[in-house]
């Protein structure tokens, strides 16, 4: 797992020098599970600072085109993903080691959209993870998702706001 620290500075090598209208933010997950709401929750907190943000809900192979249409140079999913760690913690993951990190359910395999996506794009392609704490029916995260959500927005918004 990337400590915070070392997630802002990975994260700052991954979009700090790209144009914040080059990037799509993509929210992953259902809100009416809990914790699985990571993505659209975390997304709900980006889009009044970011250009582009798409949210999926469970279905993002149904929105490639919105994606492709906006010609991003940086796609970043934002979903809940179990890597072990404590809940609200998050992580950078790249294509590669979706296989190794439990990603919340979806129809299609995180990996293969995202190498569609960049095959198709040429973006650079990667997810932000959040770790859930508990995946149930209710209309809320729990208090550490949130907080990660929250922390992990800040983040976000200061790396996108240095280009400004």
């Amino acid at each position: 797992m990337i400590p915070p620290s070392g997630f802002q500075s990975t994260l700052a090598s991954l979009i700090g020098n790209i144009d914040p209208d080059q990037i799509v933010f993509v929210g992953v997950g259902n809100r009416m599970l809990g914790d699985d709401g990571i993505g659209p929750v975390l997304l709900d907190l980006l889009s009044v600072n970011v250009s582009h943000t798409v949210d999926v809900g469970v279905t993002p192979e149904e929105y490639t085109g919105v994606i492709r249409r906006l010609n991003p140079s940086v796609i970043v999913f934002l979903d809940a993903a179990d890597f072990g760690a404590e809940p609200g913690q998050m992580k950078i993951i790249m294509a590669e080691e979706v296989s190794k990190v439990r990603i919340s359910i979806h129809k299609i395999s995180l990996e293969i959209l995202m190498e569609y996506l960049k095959s198709e794009t040429g973006a650079d392609v990667f997810i932000i993870g959040i770790q859930p704490a508990e995946i149930s029916h209710s209309s809320t995260l729990s208090p550490p998702a949130s907080q990660g959500v929250q922390e992990c927005a800040e983040v976000i918004t200061s790396l996108l706001n240095k280009e400004k």
